[in-house]
C-alpha cells in the first residue's frame, strides 16, 4: 500500500466525522558580467509568417518585438542570430548564422531581422541544431530561444535533437516561443523546451511576443539556489517549527512524512473577508534577498470543482503574497497558477492558464489532469527576485496534455516590500466541497 493509501484511510473517520465543522487563489536571472553562457537567438522567416493577426503580418509583428527588446540588453548578454526561411522559398537547406554570439549586438540582430522576407519553409531541428554548435553548446553553458510559428516542415525531429542536445551539452536549455497561436501551443517545438528544462510559451501578437522575448533572452539560465530550511513533515506532528492560524484539528493530520490538509470553506490566503482555517505558517527566519518559497504537493483537485493549493508570505487577509494554484470547475473547468499581492486589502495579480477542460477549443482531458494531479503531482513556487515575485509551477514527470510544457510561471508583480511569514494552505475557494492536499515537503531557498 503506498503512503497516501494510508493516509487517506487512517484520516476517513477524521474526514466524515468533521463535515458538519467543514461546513460551517522563470524569472530568468540576468547574465552576469563575464558569463560564458552563450544565448543564439533562431527566427522563423518561413512564408507562413506572412500571415496576418489582427490585420497585421506575424512577421511586423515579430519585428517589432524584437527591435523593442533587442534594444535593452544590457552589456552583459552574449547574443547570436540563426535565422531561417528568408532568402529563399521552398528551400530547406535555407539557414544562416547571421551573428554569432558576441556582446553589444542587439541592435545589429534587430537590424538584420528587420531586413528579411517571409520566404521560406520551417527546418526547426537543423537550425536549432545549428545554434547549438556555434554556441559551443558541447563546451559552455548555451540557451537557444526559438521563434516560430509552426511545426517542422522539413522532416527533422525536435524532440530526438531535444534529447541529443540535453545528453551532450555541458548545460544546454531551449526556450521555445510559439508565435500567433494564442494560448495554443506547437506540439514538436515545444519538445525541445520540455526535454531541456526551458519554458514554452505562447504569444499571440507584437506584446506578448516581446514579453516573451524578456523572459527567455534577457536571462537564459536560472539559478540553483542553496536551501535556506525545510521540512518534510517527519514525525507525528507540525512540530514547533509551525503555527497553524485559525486552527480546525479535525481537518488536518500529519502522518507518514505528510501534511495531510482538507479544508472547506469560501477562502483562501489573501482575500479580503473571510480567513480560512488551517493557515499553516513557518516560524523560522525569511531571506532578505532573493529566494524560492516551494512546496511538494499532490492533490485531490476532483474533490471540489473550487479547489486551490498555496505557498506565499502571510500576515493576514489583507496583506500576503501568495502562489496559487487553483481550479475553477464550473462553465470553464479550468486549472490556473496565479501570484497575488495584497497590500492593505489592494490586489495586484497575475495569472497563467494550465489547463482548460470545456471553454475554448478542448485540447485537455480534464479527467486525466485531475487524475495525474493526484497521482504525480508538482512543486509550487512563490519566487522573489529583486523587488518582483512570481509563481511557478514545476509538474512531477508528466504534462497536461502532449503539447504542454511542465513547468509554468506567471508575469511578475511589483512587492516592494514583502512582508509576513511563510505559509502553505490547501482546501477549497468556495461552498461546502472539500479538497484535499498532500504537502510533502516544503523549502525555502536562497540566492547570490
Amino acid at each position: 500500500m503506498n503512503r497516501k493509501s494510508r493516509i487517506t484511510k487512517a484520516a476517513l473517520g477524521l474526514l466524515v466525522g468533521s463535515t458538519m465543522t467543514l461546513g460551517a487563489g522563470l524569472l530568468p536571472a540576468q547574465a552576469q558580467s563575464g558569463a560564458t553562457n552563450k544565448i543564439m537567438l533562431v527566427f522563423d522567416s518561413s512564408g507562413s509568417m506572412r500571415k496576418k493577426v489582427e490585420g497585421r503580418s506575424r512577421m511586423a509583428s515579430a519585428k517589432q518585438a524584437v527591435s523593442q527588446v533587442m534594444g535593452t540588453l544590457d552589456g552583459n548578454t552574449e547574443i547570436g542570430l540563426v535565422a531561417y526561411g528568408h532568402r529563399r522559398g521552398k528551400d530547406c537547406s535555407d539557414m544562416q548564422v547571421v551573428a554569432e554570439p558576441a556582446l553589444g549586438q542587439g541592435g545589429a540582430i534587430a537590424r538584420a531581422v528587420d531586413n528579411m522576407s517571409p520566404l521560406g519553409e520551417t527546418p526547426i531541428a537543423d537550425a536549432v541544431r545549428m545554434a547549438a554548435e556555434v554556441a559551443a553548446y558541447d563546451e559552455l553553458p548555451a540557451t537557444v530561444v526559438l521563434v516560430t510559428d509552426g511545426e517542422e516542415s522539413c522532416g527533422g525531429d525536435p524532440c530526438a535533437l531535444a534529447d541529443e542536445l540535453e545528453q551532450k551539452g555541458q548545460d544546454f536549455t531551449a526556450h521555445v516561443i510559439g508565435f500567433g497561436y494564442g494560448d495554443g501551443q506547437v506540439a514538436g517545438a515545444a519538445c525541445l523546451a520540455e526535454k531541456t528544462g526551458g519554458q514554452y510559451i505562447a504569444a499571440a501578437d507584437a506584446d506578448q511576443l516581446a514579453s516573451a522575448l524578456v523572459q527567455t533572452v534577457s536571462a537564459p539560465v536560472a539559478p540553483t539556489g542553496v536551501s535556506f530550511a525545510s521540512d518534510d513533515f517527519d514525525g507525528e506532528s507540525l512540530g514547533e517549527s509551525w503555527t497553524v492560524v485559525n486552527p480546525d484539528p479535525e481537518s488536518y493530520v500529519v502522518e507518514d512524512g505528510v501534511l495531510l490538509a482538507a479544508t472547506s470553506g469560501f477562502s483562501y490566503l489573501g482575500r479580503n473577508k473571510k480567513m480560512p482555517n488551517n493557515v499553516f505558517t513557518w516560524n523560522g527566519d525569511l531571506p532578505s534577498g532573493d529566494f524560492d518559497m516551494a512546496v511538494d504537493f499532490k492533490a485531490e483537485f476532483a474533490q471540489s470543482t473550487k479547489a486551490i493549493a498555496e505557498v506565499g508570505l502571510y500576515t493576514d487577509q489583507k496583506n500576503a503574497v501568495v502562489a496559487s494554484l487553483w481550479r475553477s470547475g464550473t462553465s470553464n473547468n479550468g486549472m490556473f497558477i496565479q501570484v497575488m499581492a495584497t497590500q492593505n486589502g489592494k490586489n495586484k495579480e497575475a495569472r497563467l492558464r494550465v489547463a482548460t477542460g470545456s471553454c475554448c477549443p478542448r485540447a485537455f482531458n480534464m479527467d486525466e489532469v485531475l487524475k495525474q494531479m493526484e497521482d504525480k503531482g508538482g512543486r509550487l513556487i512563490l519566487q522573489r527576485r529583486g523587488r518582483k515575485m512570481a509563481a511557478r509551477l514545476e509538474l512531477n514527470g508528466w504534462t497536461p496534455n502532449d503539447k504542454s510544457p511542465s513547468t509554468f510561471i506567471t508575469d511578475e508583480v511589483l512587492v516592494l516590500r514583502p512582508k509576513g511569514k511563510p505559509a502553505i494552505f490547501g482546501g477549497s475557494w468556495g461552498g461546502n466541497q472539500v479538497n484535499i492536499v498532500y504537502f510533502d515537503r516544503f523549502e525555502i531557498k536562497t540566492f547570490e
